[in-house]
């Protein structure tokens, strides 16, 4: 992360990690509760749970940060098991470009 001057420029990692995490964990006064992206454990309960309700939002809507699990401590594959069944891959995996055109982080589609 590069913080100088009138220039600021985190990667990826500081600002979801640093910034939005923290503001989640820790909510500047005066924020109401639902207005908050929620962190929420998506491979631990099945679809019907997973709405995020809140009154900034259309009724249907929702954004939450998703912590990926891996099948095993030094395994890439994600584990994707619920109570309710099985999370799929849904479309391919496309590359998400950073400003400079460098491949920054896969996204599944």
């Amino acid at each position: 992360m590069h913080v100088g001057g009138y220039k600021f420029t985190p990667d990826e990692r500081g600002l979801i990690g640093h910034f939005l995490l923290s503001k989640i964990r820790n909510p500047p006064r005066g924020i109401p509760p639902d207005f908050i992206i929620p962190e929420v454990e998506v491979y631990n309960k099945v679809t019907k749970e997973l709405m995020v309700h809140s009154s900034y939002l259309p009724t249907g809507v929702s954004y939450c940060f998703v912590r990926m699990p891996r099948a095993k401590a030094r395994d890439n594959r994600s584990k994707r098991k619920t109570r309710g069944g099985t999370w799929v891959t849904n479309g391919k995996t496309r590359d998400i470009p950073h400003q400079d055109r460098r491949r920054r982080s896969p996204r599944l589609g």
